[in-house]
């Protein structure tokens, strides 16, 4: 059976996957001990203070006294401390390199292996630009990120699976509403230009992704945790086939669900070539699947990002 009342030490947990994750564990029973520094003023958070089960530290995962004091006490580790996305981490190089990889395995350093099990999520992104024409991409398929975000992430992932008592993720391109809204993920962002814009330009619309709602990336951390023996010193795709999807099938969706205008464009380029399908028998084997469709998840979103009054300025934005 189980123990639930487990301490799980979640860095980086106010923000956008960690606001789904933190009540989802405190739902179920777990203690939660979140570790962030709070560098974008989140607030996800705040209604958590008041649950006995949570618990936070204000601090820098680069610091390694305040790892110290966070591991103490663990029994285990959901690292989300990262910078997020290609863009952040091709202006922020360094800090991405520090927080994505170096403080990632200090943090794998300090725990104590035997007991204090880890969990780290890459990204498919690490498969680079590998076409679907290929073959659809398996966690043996060989890594090959063409970012800086990538790169981080990957290297880290690496090393980390030497080591006992870890597993690694490989989550597809996240949507939905969490605590933290993000408005740069493909989904949300091609929602968000409808509603606020009324119409999309898409480029290179055959390109192909996969996709994952940000709730079920939540379940799949708990599912992690209760089967971490089946699946401790291998990697997971993470996701559904049936979310292997065009940018011209997201952008169709997003045109029926506002009726924006919709243009696709090929005279400019994506500036993120990633085109690929995944495969995810690995993780399905051990039993879990998502449950949020491509339907729900984006209604869904179209109510949430309804609801938003925030002024948006795309003047300098590019578009997909």
């Amino acid at each position: 059976m189980v123990d639930k009342n487990r301490k799980i030490l979640v860095p980086g947990a106010a923000g956008y996957l960690g606001t789904a994750l933190v009540p989802q564990l405190l739902q179920e029973g777990y203690r939660v001990r979140v570790l962030d520094n709070f560098c974008y003023r989140q607030t996800g958070l705040l209604p958590y203070f008041i649950h006995p089960g949570f618990e936070c530290i204000q601090g820098d995962v680069r610091d390694e006294e305040t790892l110290k004091r966070a591991l103490d006490g663990a029994d285990a580790i959901v690292n989300l401390a990262a910078l997020v996305g290609a863009p952040l981490c091709a202006d922020r190089e360094k800090d991405a390199w520090d927080i994505n990889y170096e403080a990632a395995m200090q943090l794998d350093a300090l725990r104590d292996r035997a007991n204090q099990p880890y969990i780290f999520p890459n990204t498919t992104s690490g498969y680079g630009t590998r076409q679907p024409v290929e073959g659809t991409c398996t966690e043996d398929t060989p890594q090959e990120p063409i970012s800086v975000y990538g790169l981080t992430k990957v290297k880290a992932e690496q090393e980390l699976l030497a080591q006992d008592n870890v597993v690694t993720f490989r989550f597809t391109t996240v949507f939905g509403l969490s605590g933290r809204v993000r408005l740069d993920l493909m989904p949300n962002d091609f929602m968000w230009r409808a509603l606020r814009q009324g119409f999309l330009i898409v480029f290179e619309s055959h390109f192909q992704r996969s996709f994952i709602h940000v709730t079920d990336v939540a379940r799949a951390i708990q599912f992690t945790l209760e089967n971490f023996d089946k699946m401790k010193g291998r990697a997971f795709n993470i996701g559904h086939e049936r979310m292997n999807k065009t940018k011209r099938e997201l952008a169709e969706k997003v045109m029926e669900l506002t009726g924006c205008y919709l243009h696709f464009n090929d005279i400019r380029e994506d500036p993120d070539k990633r085109n690929y399908s995944i495969a995810f028998s690995r993780i399905q084997e051990i039993g879990f699947e998502p449950e949020i469709g491509w339907d729900d998840g984006l209604l869904a979103l179209r109510e949430g990002l309804s609801t938003l009054r925030w002024k948006t300025d795309f003047a300098n934005v590019e578009y997909y």
